[in-house]
Formats: C-alpha cells, sequence, structure tokens
C-alpha cells in the first residue's frame, strides 16, 4: 500500500516537473513579442457612487454635529448602517447623551429600525475631550 502511493505521488511530481519544464523551454524559444497595448487612463478615476446606507450614516452624522449638546460625539462614534438597519457604538458619559444621540437616528430612519448600543462609561479613556464653551 506505501509502495503504490510514493509511485503514484512519484509519477504526479515527474508530470509536473516535465510539464513545467516544457512551459519554460516553449517560452524561451519564442521571440520577444511587443507589449500589449494597454487602455489609456482616465483622466480621473470614478469615484464610487455612495449607497442609500452611506447617504443615511451622513445624515445621522449631521444631525449629531447639529446638535450642540453631542456634537463631539460625531466623529467618535461608530455609525453603522446595514440594509436600512442602523447600529450606533462607542462610548458616552451619560445616559442623557446615549438618548439624545438615539433620537436623533431614530427621527431620521424610525425607532424600530435602530440599535442604539452605545454605553454609558464616563470614565473611558476613548471619550472625546469635551469643549469649552
Amino acid at each position: 500500500m506505501f509502495h503504490a502511493r510514493h509511485r503514484t505521488f512519484v509519477r504526479s511530481m515527474l508530470v509536473g516537473s516535465l510539464l513545467t519544464l516544457g512551459a519554460g523551454t516553449a517560452s524561451a524559444q519564442t521571440p520577444p513579442s511587443t507589449p500589449p497595448a494597454q487602455p489609456p487612463a482616465p483622466a480621473t478615476s470614478p469615484q464610487p457612487a455612495a449607497t442609500p446606507d452611506d447617504a443615511t450614516a451622513a445624515r445621522i452624522r449631521k444631525a449629531i454635529k447639529d446638535e450642540k449638546a453631542i456634537a463631539i460625539y460625531a466623529d467618535s462614534i461608530k455609525v453603522i448602517v446595514s440594509s436600512g438597519t442602523v447600529s450606533l457604538k462607542g462610548p458616552v458619559r451619560t445616559d442623557a447623551e446615549k438618548k439624545a444621540i438615539g433620537a436623533k437616528a431614530d427621527a431620521i430612519v424610525g425607532e424600530a429600525n435602530v440599535m442604539n448600543n452605545l454605553i454609558v462609561a464616563p470614565d473611558s479613556p476613548n471619550l472625546p475631550k469635551p469643549t469649552a464653551n
């Protein structure tokens, strides 16, 4: 049994080596050709179209930025939108801030489509520094 497997392995290695050697020899014997013509590069690369989920996330971030009491969280919390469902993640200082951010998302996509996973952690080092008024 061992010998049959060994012979099969040796044969496959030999055939593979010969095929590789043959392909290398064939390409070495062909005269060099000119490289294929490449299409011209566009002047500006087209930007991918924003999806409705991206637009929804941008609207929620803008709504948070427009509210002075919670504006510091606009760039630090995660606003994830997938198929119209919004998930809010990250730390906030108070329950009132958590509710206010959730309310902004609720107003845009509806309460049933928002998962407010914000964590109230007043001592978290990941919180943005409050701005002095």
